[in-house]
């Protein structure tokens, strides 16, 4: 029962030899029955009370009331730190948490025929099984060693024959993942292999032992002890384990993760099992596994586990990229977004001043994108080694879906206005005489593509967290420290939970308001109830980014899918407005070369007047240099990562661990890189420093007498060639 931590006397003494001086059980207080020699179990004042009716408990003075767990046949009840501790509280109470935590159930029994024990394994039906890898099987004594006792003969079974140097990985059976019965009789006859640490949990029982078994019958073991055995089915039995506190258990209920004993002392030498920080127990295949099964979060929150687990940013380097890259993408293109708001109130036509506002909003788009990585690496640094206990926290955040949409709105806006940009460009080769770009007309035009580029961007972020197409985009609840749900409770395991629950539930197909009605049953509600917090979209990782890589299986699939082919059809489409621009630049140059050449007829030297063609030249490769760097940097930027999508959904490997990568270095570098190829700006402060920097060595040239070395390198053509470098048909 639940033990409080006030102890009396038992006033009737039902356990002779054992101590008389217990804590006083919850179940026991003012039951109508005096247990303590004092009556204080049944005194109101010493004690609280939390709800009235059939949930009505009594509970320790100063104790928080909280919901409890109603049990199926809504006769009885349990309260969170009892509820799924491996003990049947109430009916169905160990199905419904074994739905929950996803485990498996322990074999923990051998065969028993006529006194004959054998291993599941070895069994008649099974030696022809394919499937099974063959391992002979032989009848054997099983003494374990000294234990053999007078009257009773050894134990017989048919166990199989194992080579205990052979490698684990190529073995059967591994002890470390047996339990019970199945677990000492591997153990202690030393089946397991050489490298699986494990000791036989046995010990000799003695004359004071076993204080709990009426019948039992003393005899004596081969080394002249004292021991005791008990009758079962007509026969005796010493198949005994003594508990530290004297009580005594069957093979079957040692190291089969539940404290039986009542002092833990059946799992304490068991090699088969992971102990929580809060002394569950669990079976060593559910550590690092991915799946939270301990309560405490200490399976999946250790030094075993991978750093992708334990940190937002499973790597240092993404961490110091993601600052660095987002303190530049911010500061550069915050610089762009002033400097080119200034050009476009200046600007008189059309299609510049369309050409001014994309390029503000890819700045603009970019400078987000930088204030997304400064703000997700601060929260990297916030939880540090706390993020791996507040994962799912900070997955269900608010926080988390903000900067999620942040991200989403930030890549889209910026690729939306490259792609709009692309289109002008490439109209602006048709375009003879420009229109005038301050009339209504003109300001129209431009709200509406600003407008435009907004909306859909944001259409697309905001999407996923609309409350009307949660059945399509939340991936779980997260219940915080309700002890039946662990870590991200999906859909398809809490039809599992309300099958076992429910009995007869038949219903695979839930909406989230179905589930959150049906989990509110499995609970009071005096207290608040249970709220589940949903897993957004956005907390598919912690980098809280668009859910590009999904399965076949993922209610998101057509969305991101969707995202993931309009994101590279817009990269395709940037690449052939670019390719045309180049070819109509290359034509434009033929032409203008052939003018040029013409000109010079006539003149002194034979070369152009005002060297036209020496600038067009110029003009021209310095535009096509950064129409293939533009054409480059998308493309390996979407192209690797949409294969990389594409493959994940093929399952040909899981990418889900690239995250921080993609959210760190490769969708934002081009926030980076986008302000050195869309505005000159920076070029041109290069330029003028340079400009500084050679005057000042001018200076100092002819402070040293070298002046005329000095300005025989400086005639003049420094200035014009480097204006030349900046000059773009953009």
């Amino acid at each position: 029962g639940r033990k409080s931590s006030l102890s009396c006397t038992r006033r009737v003494n039902t356990r002779p030899g054992l101590p008389q001086h217990l804590p006083i059980l919850l179940d026991w207080v003012v039951d109508g029955h005096v247990d303590c020699a004092d009556r204080q179990d049944e005194m109101v004042e010493y004690w609280g009370v939390c709800r009235q009716g059939s949930t009505s408990r009594y509970v320790e003075r100063h104790t928080s009331c909280t919901d409890v767990f109603v049990c199926p046949n809504n006769k009885a009840y349990i309260q969170f730190d009892k509820l799924c501790d491996v003990k049947e509280e109430c009916a169905k109470e160990q199905s419904i948490c074994g739905a929950s935590r996803g485990r498996a159930a322990t074999f923990n029994q051998v065969y028993d025929t006529n006194g004959e024990a054998s291993i599941g394994y070895c069994l008649p039906g099974l030696t022809g099984y394919e499937n099974f890898k063959r391992l002979d099987c032989t009848l054997a004594k099983v003494t374990f060693n000294s234990f053999d006792t007078f009257g009773i003969e050894h134990t017989r079974a048919t166990l199989p024959t194992i080579n205990r140097d052979a490698d684990v990985s190529q073995m059967k059976i591994s002890c470390r993942h047996a339990f019970g019965e199945l677990y000492v009789y591997l153990v202690c006859a030393e089946l397991c292999p050489r490298d699986e640490t494990v000791t036989c949990p046995l010990a000799p029982l003695t004359h004071d032992s076993c204080l709990n078994i009426k019948d039992k019958v003393f005899s004596i073991t081969a080394t002249n002890d004292l021991t005791i055995v008990y009758s079962r089915n007509g026969t005796f039995r010493n198949d005994l384990f003594s508990c530290r506190n004297k009580v005594c258990i069957t093979y079957d209920k040692v190291c089969n993760l539940v404290d039986d004993c009542g002092d833990t002392s059946d799992e304490e030498s068991c090699g088969n099992h992971f102990k929580c920080n809060n002394a569950e127990l669990i079976p060593r295949s559910g550590v690092c596994d991915g799946r939270v099964d301990c309560t405490d979060y200490s399976d999946e929150c250790n030094d075993q586990c991978s750093r992708s687990t334990m940190y937002i940013f499973s790597n240092s380097l993404y961490l110091i990229v993601s600052s660095v890259f987002g303190i530049l993408a911010v500061f550069l293109n915050s610089v762009v977004v002033i400097k080119t708001g200034r050009d476009l109130s200046n600007s008189s036509s059309l299609m510049a001043r369309m050409n001014k506002l994309m390029i503000l909003l890819i700045s603009l788009g970019d400078m987000l994108m930088g204030v997304y990585l400064v703000v997700i690496s601060c929260f990297h640094v916030y939880y540090a080694d706390a993020y791996c206990k507040l994962k799912y926290e900070w997955l269900s955040s608010v926080s988390c879906a903000i900067i999620g949409v942040l991200n989403a709105a930030a890549s889209q806006i910026s690729l939306f206005a490259m792609t709009v940009l692309s289109v002008i460009r490439v109209a602006s080769f048709n375009t003879m005489v420009p229109k005038d770009g301050r009339s209504v007309a003109s300001k129209i035009k431009l709200a509406m593509l600003f407008v435009s580029v907004i909306c859909m961007s944001t259409v697309v972020a905001w999407t996923p967290l609309l409350n009307t197409l949660e059945d399509f985009f939340v991936n779980g609840l997260f219940y915080g420290e309700v002890p039946l749900f662990t870590g991200i409770v999906d859909k398809k395991k809490h039809y599992e939970i309300f099958k076992a629950y429910y009995s007869r539930f038949k219903s695979p197909s839930l909406t989230w308001n179905n589930i959150r009605m049906l989990t509110s049953r499995l609970f009071t509600s005096d207290y608040g109830g249970i709220q589940g917090r949903r897993i957004h979209f956005y907390g598919n990782d912690g980098v809280c980014i668009f859910k590009y890589l999904v399965r076949k299986d993922d209610p998101q699939l057509a969305f991101s899918c969707t995202v993931l082919f309009l994101n590279f059809s817009c990269f395709v489409f940037i690449s052939v407005c670019y390719i045309v621009i180049q070819y109509k630049t290359l034509l434009s140059r033929t032409r203008t070369t052939v003018k040029l050449k013409s000109t010079t007829t006539g003149s002194k030297d034979g070369k152009p007047k005002n060297n036209q063609h020496l600038l067009a030249r110029k003009r021209n490769a310095a535009l096509q240099r950064k129409i293939t760097f533009i054409i480059l940097t998308d493309f390996l930027c979407w192209v690797p990562f949409t294969l990389i999508c594409v493959m994940h959904l093929g399952e040909v490997f899981d990418a889900t661990s690239s995250y921080p990568l993609f959210s760190s270095l490769i969708l934002p570098i081009n926030s980076i890189i986008n302000p050195l190829l869309y505005d000159n700006v920076f070029v041109e402060t290069a330029v003028m420093l340079y400009k500084r920097l050679f005057n000042i060595a001018l200076r100092v040239f002819r402070a040293c007498g070298l002046c005329s070395s000095a300005e025989e390198f400086y005639d003049g053509r420094t200035n014009q060639t480097l204006s030349v470098q900046v000059t773009t048909a953009f």
